[in-house]
């Protein structure tokens, strides 16, 4: 979801890493695509389209929105556009989706992203869902933590209700957590989320101290008398998951949610895309990527685990390329509480595929933490197709009983014939 680096960089603090050559050429191939046949959907990488859906982006709006692009320069305008109409139609759900993939494909806190982020903001605010409570919490640097909380639906007072505090991942924020939130919010937890150092409203670069932020929300929302300060549980994915868990050391929680933790991330920070690289070395200022490897040593979760004493649920994705499922495996031996971890296997970064039953996981978790691991404790690896549905019309097929359409392989293009009638 992340612009190559030659973009829309301009005024910023850092030099943008250079690009590995296959990167190049790959970048090269496909805006000359795009140039003559326009950015068309089904030429999009299938993870891709995926991650527009959950952010929020309908079907019909990337069918309308993609055939107008010449050059993924153009993204951020031609999306800005494509929520400009929707607003003046009074849908700020969708509004909201296209500001937000407007803005979220610049890694440079640059002046555009941060005016599309504004407006995706004020869309977010007018959509249908709980009421939205923002609060702000110091950490020991000075730096503004900017967060929302949500109460459950139906919520009118009494008996003091759990809470999830949900950490984004890099370049995410509090926004993008909105289809995780929603789930546990209708079955009666509340839920509070925070953006991440740099991206979103959070001040700050991210540092070793920052990296644990979250740390100093938990007491916060345990002051809150509407909330269980003793069933406060913390969730987070890829770097959120890291920063969950660090923030769990010396905190007062009760049980932290991980999807794709990292666990030694210094040991593969070099064969990251250089679109992840760029991204961490906005957040940190690093200037080279030895710079951000040392960082990147600094973050190892080594001496770290064995301090975390409560339930840790893990998921991770047996064909995650950004963060092996080794340190997923390496996360579960070190902690020094209770673990549960499942993998699954065909699945990719952040288990997109599996959301469905990552959530229902999740809440036999929150329910009852220790015992859900000790019902767990050899690694399940789940290696079925996925049951989420890919798209709309899928979803449609699901409902008259048909099964959803699957690819046979994952190819960088979507080729028509690559495709399979049933999974």
């Amino acid at each position: 979801m992340a612009l190559h680096p030659g973009h829309h960089q301009r005024g910023q603090a850092i030099k943008p890493l250079p690009r590995r050559t296959r990167e190049r050429v790959a970048g090269s191939v496909f805006e000359a695509v795009t140039r003559v046949a326009g950015l068309r959907p089904s030429i999009i990488p299938e993870h891709m389209r995926r991650q527009l859906r959950i952010i929020g982006a309908s079907d019909e709006q990337i069918a309308r929105v993609l055939p107008r692009l010449r050059s993924l320069g153009e993204w951020p305008y031609v999306w800005e556009a494509e929520g400009d109409a929707r607003a003046a139609e009074g849908d700020w759900r969708g509004a909201f989706a296209a500001w937000y993939v407007a803005q979220r494909i610049l890694l440079a806190p640059s002046p555009l992203k941060r005016r599309l982020y504004q407006l995706a903001v004020g869309a977010y605010a007018r959509m249908e869902q709980p009421p939205l409570e923002r609060f702000t919490v110091r950490n020991k640097l000075g730096d503004d933590i900017a967060g929302y909380l949500q109460l459950p639906y139906g919520a009118r007072g009494g008996e003091p209700v759990a809470c999830v505090l949900m950490v984004p991942g890099v370049t995410g924020t509090k926004e993008e957590l909105h289809p995780y939130c929603m789930p546990f919010l209708r079955r009666g937890l509340a839920v509070a989320r925070i953006d991440s150092p740099v991206y979103g409203e959070t001040t700050g670069l991210l540092t070793l101290e920052t990296a644990a932020n979250a740390r100093f929300v938990v007491p916060h929302l345990a002051a809150d008398p509407r909330l269980n300060s003793d069933r406060i549980h913390l969730h987070g994915m890829s770097m959120g998951a890291h920063f969950a868990l660090t923030s769990a050391v010396h905190s007062h929680v009760a049980s932290i949610t991980v999807i794709c933790p990292p666990f030694t991330p210094g040991v593969y920070l070099r064969d990251l895309p250089t679109l992840n690289l760029t991204a961490i070395q906005h957040m940190t200022r690093r200037e080279d990527i030895d710079g951000l490897v040392a960082f990147a040593d600094e973050l190892s979760l080594k001496q770290v685990a064995p301090h975390i004493e409560v339930p840790v649920r893990i998921f991770h994705g047996g064909r995650d390329r950004t963060i092996p499922i080794a340190d997923g495996i390496a996360l579960a031996e070190a902690v020094g509480g209770p673990s549960a971890l499942t993998i699954f296997e065909r699945d990719h970064h952040n288990c997109l595929e599996h959301i469905d039953e990552i959530t229902a996981l999740t809440l036999e978790f929150l329910r009852d933490p220790h015992g859900a691991c000790a019902r767990r404790e050899d690694v399940e690896r789940v290696d079925v197709a996925a049951t989420v549905h890919a798209t709309d019309r899928d979803a449609r097929r699901a409902v008259e009983g048909l099964e959803p359409t699957r690819r046979r392989v994952r190819l960088p293009f979507a080729w028509r014939h690559a495709r399979s009638s049933t999974s």
